[in-house]
């Protein structure tokens, strides 16, 4: 645990010097209403407010749709996406708290703050020579982009090979610093500037820091590259880096995203955000990884991909859609007409594309689609390759949505149902993929669920732990999640005590209205000595969350089974592939 890097004393002071209400009010603004602070939720969309900010007890908790709560210092993680090393790091720099001497030391590395500072340095000797040259204006120009726009993404220009090395000197640093960062080249033994001649995209990490550049040619010339980013090094790591994601963090403070548009280029992320559409981000032209995939996933639950119209950005689709679904995220493709990409789209008017996104095509409906490019559906063999390209696609998919599929496939095809499904098991078989059969579950019924061991034992430790350690709140569980009455109870007298600032106490629990005194005695009685007992809570809070979603997920299926509306039908199936997923999610 990082924890370890600090003293216990050295963490409570800051967390009494960081105000919970000044450090969340950077962020979101608050209303003062009953003792309390309140705000709509900065991690889910609400139109009332649910997020409560408790000055007296120091936390915060959501008592909407998402159920987040914690301190300062886990706001602060969330509302960054940032690890607790650095949160602590931000909210010491805010309170003017001195880090601790063994904070962040690491002998195998420079000094990261240097390396920052000379990457800014470099940023504004690109910005300041952008003015002198006219044909990176009038590129600029005839992409539509604005001055205020060229302002805010701080857009620039290299003139030549030596400049750069002569400013940064000036200023303190050495060619080493530079190379290390990517802002030289080496050719034989002389160093030059490695963006010469292009225009200068700085790249941000998520706070904000320059921590590479892009360069983009004016001039196309045979054998050199269109853009070029610096290589990795020190600060950059293409492979974990989504170019504009600090503009979309920015802009989320206190305006709730619902999505994530993955466009290719840094010039599709700033012609949307000029264009008003700000939660864009860019894969910079590479193949998108597992580590951008999982940034993604912490930040929204649905992605849109708008890749380049033509063929290289199809191919590129294909390969993000394979990362995005591993990653179990709500995956909708934008498609381009005519080859177009998103800044082309917008040059004249934002409604084109939003009216593209609007028709964005769901994952398994994009690649049923492109199953189809190619074939003549009216030919008998047009037909059967369509056949095995279709049960091919979902074949990936889990048993609710090909159920769903089967449908749409046998309609388009005039196969019935049943030889479709009959293929489709040789296919998975071939595949060597197990098929989940609904009617072969055997799952315990709720009541059963209810009386199993596990559970109780589960339900009483996690009551107990919530009683005795009120403040820990983000170690909140869903009241949903709770099934016998007793439970219930006690959970939402514990709830109550924490909105109400005050310490529940255990005695009260007994005079609760229709509360069983023995289920009291044995919560109150645990035998709680040994060592770990927040990593226990967290096995405890884990089974009680999987156990709900499989009752759920038992109760859709049952209702899917017996629904004859189509449109009702499809509902369901939505649900119960979203309760499969945060199943794969506990995994």
């Amino acid at each position: 645990m990082e924890e370890k890097s600090f003293s216990i004393n050295w963490l409570d002071d800051l967390k009494e010097k960081a105000d919970i209400v000044s450090v969340v009010g950077s962020y979101v603004p608050l209303v003062r209403k009953g003792g309390k602070y309140w705000a709509c939720c900065p991690f889910h969309a609400e139109r009332t407010p649910s997020f409560c900010v408790d000055d007296t007890m120091g936390f915060w908790y959501c008592f909407g749709a998402c159920h987040e709560g914690g301190n300062a210092i886990t706001f602060e993680m969330k509302i960054n996406n940032i690890g607790f090393h650095d949160a602590v790091k931000r909210l010491a720099a805010k309170v003017g708290m001195k880090l601790p001497e063994h904070f962040g030391t690491d002998s195998r590395q420079p000094d990261r703050d240097k390396l920052y500072d000379m990457m800014i340095e470099a940023a504004r000797y690109y910005r300041s020579k952008l003015a002198e040259n006219e044909q990176a204006q009038k590129y600029l120009k005839d992409r539509g982009i604005t001055e205020r726009t060229t302002a805010i993404f701080g857009l620039g220009y290299c003139p030549d090979s030596t400049g750069l090395i002569k400013y940064l000197t000036d200023k303190g640093f050495t060619r080493k610093q530079m190379y290390d960062c990517s802002l030289l080249g080496e050719r034989d033994g002389e160093y030059y500037d490695f963006q010469t001649g292009r225009l200068i995209v700085p790249i941000f990490d998520p706070f904000g820091k320059v921590i590479g550049f892009g360069g983009r040619v004016l001039v196309k010339k045979e054998g050199v590259a269109k853009y070029k980013n610096s290589r990795e090094g020190i600060l950059f790591d293409k492979k974990k880096v989504l170019y504009g994601l600090n503009y979309v963090k920015k802009n989320k403070i206190g305006n709730p995203i619902d999505d994530i548009i993955l466009v290719e280029g840094y010039m599709d992320v700033i012609g949307l955000y000029q264009a008003g559409i700000k939660n864009a981000v860019a894969s910079m032209g590479t193949a998108l990884t597992d580590n951008q995939a999982k940034t993604l996933k912490s930040m929204v639950d649905r992605v849109y991909i708008c890749y380049d119209g033509d063929f290289a950005g199809q191919k590129s689709t294909l390969r993000g859609l394979e990362i995005l679904k591993k990653h179990d995220l709500d995956i909708r493709v934008i498609t381009l007409p005519d080859g177009k990409d998103p800044d082309e789209m917008v040059r004249d008017g934002v409604e084109p594309f939003l009216k593209c996104k609007q028709d964005a095509l769901p994952l398994y409906d994009y690649l049923l689609k492109r199953a189809e490019e190619g074939l003549d559906l009216n030919t008998a063999s047009g037909l059967a390759e369509y056949v095995k390209r279709a049960l091919n696609v979902i074949a990936e998919a889990d048993v609710v949505e090909r159920n769903v599929y089967l449908d749409l496939i046998s309609k388009k095809s005039n196969v019935a149902r049943n030889r479709l499904e009959a293929v489709l098991d040789q296919t998975l078989q071939k595949q060597s993929v197990t098929r989940p059969e609904v009617d072969e579950q055997k799952e315990l019924s709720p009541t059963e669920l209810q009386e199993n061991v596990g559970y109780v034992k589960a339900a009483r430790y996690v009551l107990y732990y919530m009683m005795k350690n009120p403040l820990d709140s983000d170690r909140l569980v869903d009241a949903q999640w709770l099934t016998i009455d007793t439970h219930k109870k006690i959970y939402d007298y514990l709830i109550k005590c924490i909105a109400d600032g005050r310490r529940p106490d255990p005695s009260s629990a007994y005079d609760l209205d229709g509360c069983d005194k023995k289920e009291i005695d044995a919560i109150f009685g645990l035998d709680v000595s040994f060592e770990n007992e927040k990593e226990y809570f967290d096995d405890c809070k884990n089974f009680l969350r999987k156990r709900y979603l499989e009752i759920r997920k038992d109760e859709l299926y049952k209702l899917y089974r017996v629904e004859i509306d189509s449109e009702k039908a499809r509902k369901l199936a939505e649900d119960i592939n979203d309760v499969i997923k945060q199943l794969k999610g506990l995994k």
